[in-house]
């Protein structure tokens, strides 16, 4: 007999509500218990509050990747460095889903863990064609980070 939480996030639009089954936890301790949900939910929390994070600052430093690359600006190190904290960013939401779903705290609909694998495959893409990608970094940087914001746009409305 495994250990059930109901996690609710009252800040979600959507309205998420998960279940989540802890197994092998027949042993433990009711205080090691207590804490193991605790933490569940927080994490929890966080994937769904982060979220907001993650979108609008892909959002942003996407839109401005494209308004230097119309107006043909070599990027600055500001740009570098909002690029850096959007990807950054993304990938702490995508471990915070990675590290709910091998613990079996999983959304309903099958899309948002499709959308969340999306993401990740498509920044391992760009990692491996930052060469090709570094002739153009405005434009090329500004299309992924907008591509991902879409895809995590979708995730989302796909929760429930």
């Amino acid at each position: 007999m495994g250990l059930s939480v109901l996690a609710r996030n009252s800040f979600s639009a959507v309205g998420d509500v998960m279940w989540m089954e802890l197994d092998h936890v027949d042993n433990l301790p009711s205080h090691l218990l207590t804490r193991i949900a605790g933490f569940m939910n927080t994490v929890l929390t966080f994937h769904q509050n982060w979220f907001y994070v993650a979108t609008v600052s892909c959002g942003v430093v996407g839109l401005w990747g494209l308004v230097m690359a119309l107006m043909k600006r070599t990027p600055s190190w500001a740009f570098e460095w909002a690029r850096g904290i959007a990807i950054g960013a993304i990938l702490l939401q995508v471990t915070a889903g990675v590290y709910l779903y091998a613990n079996d705290v999983r959304p309903n609909s099958e899309w948002h863990t499709f959308y969340g694998v999306v993401i990740a495959v498509t920044l391992t893409l760009a990692y491996v064609y930052r060469a090709t990608m570094a002739r153009r970094p405005a434009l090329t940087y500004g299309i992924l980070l907008l591509f991902v914001m879409g895809l995590g746009l979708r995730a989302w409305t796909n929760v429930s």
